[in-house]
């Protein structure tokens, strides 16, 4: 395995002296520790890439979204485009082409430095890479819940270890799911559980969770252990056990994971083609719960199949768990994860199985469980008591002559992609610097993400139902239960001709409130496959959809020449229809949620489901309207005033300009008087007598009118000025009140009562299905459509 460059020490250069571990080395199994930045998801693809190079499968749990970059294997700048960040071309001040062109490049151009080019292709070439996602449709859907039945493989007589513990892991996953304790030993509701499934399994009868729930409520058993049953665990507290177990596996969040491809290895492993895989559990959608259920099972049945292969000394399998904190936690901590990982980190080796966990946050592990680790990469550690941690593990790990001093200094050395690879086994240890990978690593995907990736190969996927019977008998069945057939449209050929029953369902919905004041209507339809757990969001059975079905072509008579599908015997009941009656209308009335808004207090009410965006503007424009009234008025009378002083302050002016004239007429003619005056002395001449006039007097009291008029006006200017602010708070008081008005509106989430729900017709329809002689199905006869 080529998995970098060899660093010298002291100094930290990068050398020419490739760095290639022995694959058969991992069945030591090994441990990668290092923060966020160090470089660990690069070095776990780069192992992975190289474990898939050798023809060794790999199995990856990815809790958090990054190992699944192991997928993304680009080669063009057009394929780069997809997946570049866009936020990053802008901030680098690039288009996303000329963004993506440099990806690309930078890839490219890191491949060949480090001799990649032909390694890619003989990855490329020689293995496959699958998403699967439990829980979700958006990769390849895991069937976790279908059924409790023990691997074909596996026999009581050899392998009653494995299946004792098998049922306990998988009995404490599901109780801790349900929030219930799940010790082993501490736990009365795995006690009865456990006690269940083994005595289902060793009489080798069939067991699905329906089965079990009312096995719990009233169990095949006589005892457990000494006491009676119902003195070991009430049938009250069982009845409770058995609703909480019921509330998680009923809930629309589960309905996917009944489908999906079986937890088979032989399958996933390998392609038809006998191409190895890394299949990878992207787990980051998942919540907490989920998460830990999914991962227990999984290990489980991982666990579980290693004991149908033979033993090997050599790297057969790879299981690499990127993320295992929460998972191996130390003592007392025992989350149902525990258990598996440590069956197989002391047990895995001898059947060539290796196992590699990463973590970034080392102060949470185990580490006297990851004595059995041979290898530990250690990449760069945020603390001081991360490195402590680290330590005390590779003492506990080593086999003697450990350098504790020298280690703790060069790992606090570190930098980033460098790594100090410590064999524990051989008290040895290699600083190196990782290669470039050769998968794209774009960072934790999304779920949608996910879906782009397009990476669904034809698995076989399980179902929930049923195989094809070769009995014509027509069954009978509950009144409130229609049946109908659909006619086959198009011709048999030379296939097998089968009706495969569908479940389709109207219902009416009439909600009728006072407050909020709503009068709703509305015909809801669904149609899925007919089994105990229908998926009734799937809107599709048998290549048949809602849009393709025309009612005016059900009939009430079958085509003789089909025979039919096995039917869960459940339906021929009428207690199972009336409670599928209430899963329908439990389910209609959580997924038709009526919102209605209502605003001033009820004055104004939304249609229902109206958008809240459409409903403030439709109020607001009403709104809007009153206040326009009001501002309206509120200017006419402010106008009125501001008119009468407009025509004041026109007055006075008029008046100061009067006067401003008449004093400079008769400052002019105090000025002409005193020249004659002075010209008439000048001549030695004596100066007429005429009427005496007083132009100080007269200039004083227009002066003084002056003054006066200019105060008026200045008076009536300011009454002006204060009467338009005025105006202008009246108007901005009354926009605030329209703005508070509009912000006053109310949500009202009103969930349909069940009594408001009628089931308008529940009936099986008989679908006509070409089947091939394996009795697979291959063609809807209905609507032509080929079901791959």
């Amino acid at each position: 395995m080529y998995l970098g460059h060899v660093v010298k020490y002291p100094g930290f250069k990068e050398t020419a002296e490739e760095l290639h571990l022995d694959p058969d080395t991992l069945t030591t199994h090994c441990v990668i520790v290092g923060m966020t930045g160090s470089g660990k998801t690069g070095l776990a693809t780069v192992l992975l890439e190289e474990a898939l190079i050798h023809g060794v499968p790999v199995a990856v749990i990815d809790p958090k979204g990054d190992a699944v970059n192991i997928a993304l294997r680009l080669r063009t700048p057009e394929e780069y485009l997809k997946w570049i960040e866009a936020e990053e071309a802008v901030r680098s001040g690039m288009l996303p082409e000329e963004y993506a062109r440099e990806v690309f490049e930078k890839h490219e151009e890191s491949l060949r430095k480090y001799d990649l080019i032909d390694r890619r292709e003989k990855l490329f070439e020689e293995s496959e890479v699958i998403v699967v996602t439990p829980g979700s449709t958006a990769g390849i859907p895991l069937s976790l819940l279908s059924e409790l039945t023990p691997p074909d493989t596996l026999n009581w007589k050899e392998h009653e270890e494995v299946l004792l513990n098998k049922i306990k892991v998988t009995v404490s996953a599901l109780l801790e799911l349900a929030g219930r304790p799940s010790d082993p030993l501490k736990s009365y509701e795995h006690v009865l559980i456990s006690s269940i499934v083994e005595y289902c399994w060793r009489r080798k009868e069939p067991l699905d969770y329906s089965k079990l729930l009312s096995y719990i409520i009233d169990p095949p058993l006589d005892r457990i252990g000494a006491l009676e049953v119902d003195a070991f665990i009430p049938v009250s507290e069982r009845k409770k056990l058995a609703r909480d177990l019921n509330r998680v596996l009923a809930s629309p969040g589960f309905r996917t994971w009944f489908t999906g491809v079986p937890l088979d290895f032989d399958k996933l492993f390998w392609s038809p083609e006998g191409k190895p895989r890394a299949v990878v559990f992207y787990l980051a959608h998942l919540g907490p719960s989920e998460r830990m259920f999914a991962v227990t099972l999984i290990l489980e049945a991982l666990y579980s199949w290693m004991f149908t292969r033979p033993g090997s000394s050599k790297l057969r399998y790879l299981l690499y768990f990127d993320e295992v904190y929460g998972y191996l936690p130390p003592y007392p901590r025992n989350p149902p994860s525990k258990t598996p990982l440590l069956m197989l980190l002391k047990q895995a080796r001898a059947f060539g199985l290796g196992l590699v966990l990463a973590t970034q946050n080392p102060v949470d592990l185990d580490y006297k469980a990851l004595t059995n680790a041979g290898l530990w990469i250690i990449g760069r550690l945020q603390t001081e008591n991360d490195k402590r941690r680290v330590l005390e593990g590779l003492k506990l790990a080593s086999s003697g002559g450990f350098d504790e001093k020298e280690l703790s200094t060069i790992i606090s050395l570190l930098g980033r992609r460098i790594f100090l690879l410590y064999d524990a086994k051989k008290n040895r240890n290699i600083l190196f610097k990782t290669r470039w990978a050769i998968s794209y690593l774009r960072g934790p995907l999304t779920l949608n993400e996910i879906s782009r990736l397009g990476l669904k190969p034809r698995l076989k996927v399980r179902r929930p139902l049923l195989k094809p019977s070769k009995t014509t008998l027509i069954h009978t069945f509950p009144e409130d239960l229609e049946v109908y057939y659909l006619p086959p449209k198009f011709p048999l050929r030379e296939f097998k001709p089968v009706y495969y029953p569908a479940l389709y369902i109207e219902a009416k919905i009439e909600v009728v409130r006072k407050r909020p004041p709503v009068d709703y209507s509305k015909t809801v339809k669904y149609l899925c496959e007919a089994c105990e757990n229908p998926v009734l969001e799937e809107s599709k059975a048998y290549g048949l959809t809602l849009s393709d079905l025309k009612r005016e072509e059900l009939k009430t008579d079958r085509d003789p020449r089909f025979s039919f599908a096995e039917l869960s015997p459940k339906f021929f009941k009428k207690s199972f229809i009336k409670s599928l009656q209430q899963l329908v209308k439990n389910h209609v009335a959580e997924n038709n949620i009526l919102v209605v808004y209502t605003a001033l207090g009820g004055k104004y009410v939304s249609e229902v489901n109206e958008s809240l965006e459409s409903f403030r503007r439709r109020v607001g424009s009403i709104l809007w309207k009153e206040i326009e009234l009001k501002i309206a008025s509120v200017k006419e009378y402010y106008l009125k005033q501001l008119r009468s002083i407009e025509s004041k302050i026109a007055y006075e002016q008029e008046v100061l300009k009067r006067l401003e004239k008449e004093l400079s007429t008769i400052k002019r003619e105090k000025a002409v008087d005193t020249l004659i005056t002075t010209m008439y002395l000048l001549a030695g001449k004596k100066r007429k007598k005429r009427g005496k006039q007083d132009f100080k007097k007269t200039i004083r009291q227009l002066e003084r009118k002056i003054a006066l008029s200019k105060a008026r006006l200045s008076k009536l200017e300011t009454e002006r000025k204060i009467l338009y602010s005025e105006l202008e708070t009246r108007i901005k008081k009354l926009q605030k009140e329209y703005e508070l008005k509009l912000s006053q509106i109310k949500e009202y989430r009103i969930k349909p009562r069940k009594k408001e729900i009628t089931i308008e017709k529940l009936c099986i329809i008989w679908i006509p299905i070409a089947c091939d002689n394996e009795n697979k199905p291959i063609l809807n006869l209905y609507n032509g459509k080929y079901m791959l």
